[in-house]
């Protein structure tokens, strides 16, 4: 049985290695994109490739890229936020 699951291990890392190998550069480009617009921080991005769900977000702007599967076009959203004064009340 142990032998099944490490052969299973073996096959995971495999596929990933060779997903890492596909995808570095490709991180290392959007890398340079960031970098050459001013944006040094930490970038969230999301991927689905299940449902097609796309989102880029550097966190040092409100403005997000956003595409929804059959969605022809990507489109950018700002993130408005305003703080809610609510009353204490007791727990």
């Amino acid at each position: 049985m142990q032998g099944n699951a490490e052969k299973m291990v073996i096959e995971e890392k495999k596929r990933f290695m060779s997903l890492s190998k596909e995808v570095m550069p490709l991180l290392r480009e959007i890398n340079e994109k960031l970098e050459k617009y001013g944006y040094v921080k930490s970038t969230y991005i999301t991927l689905n490739p299940e449902d097609g769900y796309m989102s880029f977000e550097p966190r040092e702007t409100e403005w997000e890229l956003r595409k929804l599967k059959g969605e022809h076009e990507a489109k950018i959203c700002l993130d408005i936020r305003e703080k809610v004064e609510l009353e204490e009340t007791e727990a």
